[in-house]
């Protein structure tokens, strides 16, 4: 089954799943640094940590997109927890990567379920942009509207 990928819709997919990564993991860093004591964040912080957060979940968004627009073309739109499951990986290879350049030594777990956690926020958004789980159309073309 081949379906066919706008490039817009992907760039415009790889962008707000960027940004949702970016917001998700600064949501996770926040109540994580804040362990027993539960804060809500204020806006100027969650807006500045996901902008700041951005600047590494973009080029991975941007780097992961022809990959999925390879799958997509080939298995057809993607249910949304194949998505997230897709995007948990990709944002435990990518952060893991993102350290790997930064040369820190071994990060602890709370970091990988960071990563997976940003990354399946990434995948369903990535998804839904481009049309995953979308309701088939089962009403035929001679059929009225009552």
């Amino acid at each position: 089954m081949r379906t066919r990928v706008s490039v817009y819709r992907l760039v415009a997919a790889a962008i707000v799943s960027a940004v949702s990564a970016a917001l998700a993991l600064t949501l996770a860093l926040h109540f994580a640094a804040h362990g027993a004591t539960p804060q809500l964040p204020a806006v100027a912080q969650v807006l500045g940590m996901s902008a700041f957060f951005s600047l590494f979940t973009l080029p991975v968004a941007l780097a992961l997109a022809l990959p999925v627009a390879w799958l997509w073309r080939r298995m057809g739109p993607l249910a949304l927890g194949t998505c997230a499951l897709l995007g948990a990986i990709a944002g435990v290879l990518g952060g893991y990567g993102l350290l790997l350049l930064a040369f820190v030594p071994t990060p602890g777990w709370t970091a990988t379920l960071w990563f997976a956690a940003a990354g399946a926020a990434a995948g369903m958004a990535m998804g839904r942009v481009l049309g995953g789980d979308a309701a088939p159309d089962t009403a035929s073309r001679g059929a009225a509207v009552l």
